[in-house]
């Protein structure tokens, strides 16, 4: 059995809610292992919605999942204006 690919979803507004989440639900090989939002209220919607994300840790600083080396990878789902500064210090840290 292959490792699963441990992920993040930084932003949980309607992307991550209306997509996103909803199809890792399906996917065997991916583990949420981490939601991140400015608004708490909207992680702890997407952990009660969807199966993927309900074990997931919680953090309002995307630099918190950036920098942990847990994760294998992110899903940015922010606003347009925030994907190259997120995507930036992902690629950074690695």
């Amino acid at each position: 059995m292959s490792k699963k690919l441990r992920m993040a979803i930084i932003g949980c507004g309607g992307i991550a809610c209306g997509a996103h989440a909803s199809n890792y639900d399906n996917i065997d090989d991916i583990e949420i292992v981490a939601v991140c939002d400015i608004k708490p209220e909207r992680m702890e919607l997407i952990k009660s919605k969807y199966k993927s994300c309900a074990g997931a840790w919680t953090t309002e600083d995307y630099m918190d999942i950036v920098n942990c080396p847990d994760i294998d990878a992110v899903d940015i789902c922010t606003p347009n204006y925030l994907h190259a500064p997120i995507a930036i210090a992902a690629l950074n840290a690695g």
